[in-house]
């Protein structure tokens, strides 16, 4: 039988990213803050900001409080929900007392009515929020230079939204400008995190790879802004995160702590399983599967649980 040694699986990992330390891993406990426009009839609109009590381990939030500052000319003319106070741009809302808790991973909404003037732009969130939640798989977003949002697990056993991506900065942008002819149109080279994983992603081609270690893919979509040449300080770009369905590999076994099968998908990355039906056992198989995220650790790999395991054109009930 031919063996594949631990240092050939973390080589065959390398291949799609490296993994280091980064401030950026989630507290004990976070508060996640979605602001969104629910309708908007010209000059007024219907806003609502939704906050969770999230993180790796939180306990009753009391007497919640946050801020935003909006970046256009909007004013709030009604609200409830909260206690809220307008002081120009700047926005204070505090908890009413009747709905001043939330529970671990609970959720409260505040809802408001507002005027504006010239663009309805988002408003920049306060130090207090952690970031935005929920965002889809597969759905285009846009995300701010120095902003966090997070994803969904699909293991119930997990917090509901454990992983965060954080938009750290833009390392080039060597875009053409707008009145010159070029050769080569240039692009915007950025880095993000991923939990602790650090990304570089490139808006060339539509950049798009798996993220190290995880279930999911990076697209980079397109700039927004600025505009090349533009005098906006911040960028902001468009991502697609998507969860894969479906995974190809192949069995291998790794004579490391005593021996255990892992699969090693096509990319190089390792995944080591839960548990492997005794007829999928053997080193060298080729296979497919789906995957769902495990609340185990393991240093060799991303630990899964894997379900549908089907030898590639032959289906085997384990």
């Amino acid at each position: 039988m031919k063996k594949l040694s631990i240092l050939s699986a973390l080589l065959l990992t390398a291949l799609i990213g490296t993994t280091k330390a980064f401030a950026l891993i989630p507290p004990a406990q976070i508060l996640l803050c979605d602001y969104e426009v629910i309708s908007d009839w010209g000059h007024g609109f219907q806003g609502q900001v939704t906050l969770t009590n999230s993180g790796g381990a939180p306990t009753t939030l009391n007497d919640w409080a946050v801020d935003w500052a909006f970046t256009g000319q909007q004013k709030i003319v009604s609200h409830w929900n909260s206690q809220i106070v307008q002081t120009g741009n700047q926005v204070s809302v505090k908890a009413p007392a009747w709905n001043s808790s939330i529970p671990p991973y609970g959720s409260v909404s505040i809802g408001f009515i507002g005027e504006y003037q010239g663009d309805n732009a988002k408003p920049l969130m306060g130090d207090v929020c952690f970031g935005k939640q929920g965002i889809n798989s597969g759905v285009p977003f846009d995300i701010i230079e120095g902003e966090t949002v997070h994803l969904p697990s699909d293991n119930p056993n997990r917090p509901p939204y454990p992983h965060q991506l954080s938009f750290s900065l833009v390392t080039s942008d060597s875009r053409c400008p707008a009145d010159t002819a070029c050769i080569w149109e240039g692009e915007v080279d950025t880095s993000l995190y991923f939990d602790s994983r650090e990304l570089s992603l490139s808006s060339v081609l539509n950049s798009s790879k798996q993220i190290p270690n995880t279930l999911f893919n990076i697209d980079f979509n397109h700039v927004v802004s600025p505009d090349v040449g533009g005098s906006d300080p911040l960028y902001v770009i468009n991502l697609t995160v998507t969860r894969i369905n479906m995974f190809f590999g192949q069995v291998r076994w790794i004579d490391e702590d005593g021996g255990f099968f892992a699969i090693i998908g096509d990319n190089g990355q390792a995944y080591v399983p839960s548990e492997l039906p005794p007829a999928f056992q053997a080193d060298g198989l080729e296979v497919s599967f789906q995957a769902v995220e495990s609340e185990a650790y393991s240093s060799l790999g991303l630990a899964v649980h894997v379900y549908d395991l089907s030898l590639l054109n032959t289906t085997v009930s384990p």
